[in-house]
């Protein structure tokens, strides 16, 4: 009852619609496994004539895509520095397809700089930060995103006094696939921005 429905934009009761079955790669046997993703449903959305149900994805499955997010990011992590280990990416995605592997990181390290620059304008808002960052080399970029995670962690703690684990970096990332691969018109009703994701997580009500 606080955060913007995604369909209409306005703050309402969330309502279920049903259930799908999705397809996510298990890297170690390299075939899909079935999840189960549920569906929401908004009428007033209905009512306008816009899109009016959404899957919901939890947040290590990648949008349009079987490789889970996670895995692609441990894929950045391993190395960071932007030369592909394509024995090791195809380890961790589970998938033999080098243009497959290829396309992953380099998604992964492009949304990860639009998730830096989403954080610390959290940050900005939230106290007093460094500016911007302009363009980084990869390795940098990655320390960057987990220490801005973690000031996001110092900044929560402080605010409800209570010690707060570092998230998943999908946490963080994976908002910013379902906005970057959406085919929807954005109706600019709610700024793209990671306050709402953040909020939840570190929510102690």
């Amino acid at each position: 009852m606080r955060n913007a429905c995604i369909l209409c934009g306005q703050v309402h009761e969330l309502r279920f619609h049903g259930y799908v079955r999705r397809l996510v790669r298990n890297n170690v046997t390299s075939t899909n496994k079935a999840i189960l993703v549920c569906i929401i449903i908004c009428f007033a959305a209905k009512r306008e004539g816009k899109q009016y149900t959404k899957r919901m994805l939890p947040p290590f499955v990648a949008p349009e895509c079987n490789i889970a997010l996670d895995n692609a990011f441990e894929m950045y992590r391993a190395m960071p520095d932007g030369r592909i280990d394509y024995d090791r990416a195809s380890e961790l995605l589970g998938t033999f397809c080098i243009k497959t592997m290829r396309r992953h990181y380099l998604m992964v390290v492009a949304f990860t700089e639009v998730a830096v620059r989403l954080l610390v304008e959290y940050l900005t808002l939230c106290a007093p930060f460094a500016p911007l960052p302009g363009q980084l080399p990869y390795e940098d970029l990655l320390m960057l995103f987990v220490s801005m995670m973690q000031a996001v962690c110092v900044l929560e703690g402080k605010r409800s006094g209570n010690h707060h684990e570092l998230p998943p970096p999908t946490l963080y990332l994976h908002p910013v696939y379902v906005f970057m691969k959406s085919r929807i018109a954005w109706n600019g009703k709610k700024p793209f921005d990671l306050s709402s994701v953040i909020g939840f997580y570190f929510d102690t009500s």
